[in-house]
């Protein structure tokens, strides 16, 4: 997730220790994962931030290192008037790299099982109550969109 809430709210989801830190996918030169200023293989990681945008790629790369690989894109990172392009780039597996920022991302991606789109305005709020439940409202969202994953019903 580009947003840095967004990446929070995963971390909590996911590991309740204080001491671990997101990582972030480095793509040049070559596919490094960052964690804390340390080079980490992405097996050891949980959240992984990036700009790379072929998420198609990004899944064939890492998925036999997890059980599942899961996406989470914030939707105001999608150009929609590139969407012709990106279809045609998603299917070249091989070129991975910095000039292929997260913006490009088609948006019939979002229909993917594995992937959650979520619109960048649910990320802002205009009083304390609507931050309060903002982390709930993502939770439930999540927990929804992957349910079939983690064996657990969806709520709504």
């Amino acid at each position: 997730p580009e947003s840095v809430v967004a990446t929070n709210l995963l971390m909590g989801l996911f590991n309740s220790s204080p001491d671990v830190d997101y990582a972030y996918l480095v793509s040049s030169p070559g596919l490094y994962v960052h964690q804390r200023g340390t080079t980490v293989p992405i097996s050891t990681t949980v959240v992984t931030k990036t700009q790379i945008g072929d998420l198609i790629a990004l899944y064939k790369m890492f998925k036999l290192q997890f059980d599942e690989v899961f996406f989470v894109v914030t939707l105001n990172d999608i150009d929609e008037s590139d969407n012709n392009n990106h279809s045609n780039r998603s299917n070249n597996n091989s070129n991975i790299n910095e000039h292929d920022p997260i913006k490009h991302i088609d948006e019939e991606l979002c229909e993917y099982d594995n992937v959650l789109c979520v619109p960048s305005s649910q990320f802002s709020y205009s009083n304390e109550s609507e931050l309060l439940q903002f982390p709930q409202s993502f939770s439930r969202q999540f927990t929804h969109r992957f349910s079939y994953f983690f064996g657990i019903g969806s709520t709504t």
